[in-house]
């Protein structure tokens, strides 16, 4: 890869903007190791799953913590509504002592009782070479491509995965729709179904 040709040190980081966009690191001589990890926390941070799990939502507690949103000046003498914990919204595994993000907390639909993580659907599709949006709406799981060709390879590939057919729709939409900063806009998608 281009960080062994090259012989560079890379550091991955990990961080939202409620911490003041950092919070853990993966230093250059895990990289190949712990692949996908998110690496340590910054110093004085703490990174844990909710309700001491192995898989659920990553949590953060660290004195870089937003203190909560302003909607009017009056907000501004408000307490630390966060109490220096950021419940990150997005889904971790632990692994032997490392965490690695396997979705986002949104993006997660329990159609008949069955929690089913939306990403990893996306995810194999397109190691499939196959483009697809998944969104829940009504308890049911579309599906959406931009290539009509694509529906019945969908299908094939579903049913591969064990994913029962009243569980999904699959749907032809001319183009997916993206926000501004270039990542697919689920809940427009989802409007539009």
């Amino acid at each position: 890869d281009f960080v062994s040709k090259f012989n560079l040190k890379f550091y991955c980081m990990y961080g939202q903007t409620e911490a003041t966009s950092r919070i853990s690191i993966l230093s250059y001589k895990d990289f190949h190791k712990k692949f996908g990890s998110i690496g340590k926390p910054l110093d004085g941070g703490n990174l844990y799953i909710d309700k001491n799990k192995d898989v659920g939502e990553l949590c953060y507690e660290g004195k870089n913590v937003c203190l909560g949103y302003a909607q009017n000046y009056k907000d501004l003498k408000k307490d630390d509504e966060n109490k220096g914990i950021l419940k990150t919204g997005d889904i971790v595994k632990k692994y032997k002592n490392n965490f690695y993000i396997i979705g986002r907390k949104k993006r997660f639909a329990k159609i008949y009782g069955h929690r089913i993580n939306l990403d990893e659907i996306q995810k194999k599709l397109h190691d499939s070479n196959m483009k697809c949006v998944c969104i829940e709406k009504n308890n049911l799981i579309y599906i959406l491509t931009d290539k009509k060709n694509h529906i019945k390879k969908i299908k094939k590939e579903m049913e591969k995965q064990s994913l029962k057919q009243n569980y999904f729709k699959t749907l032809f939409v001319g183009k997916f729709i993206y926000n501004s900063n270039g990542k697919i806009s689920y809940s427009i998608m989802k409007k539009n179904l």
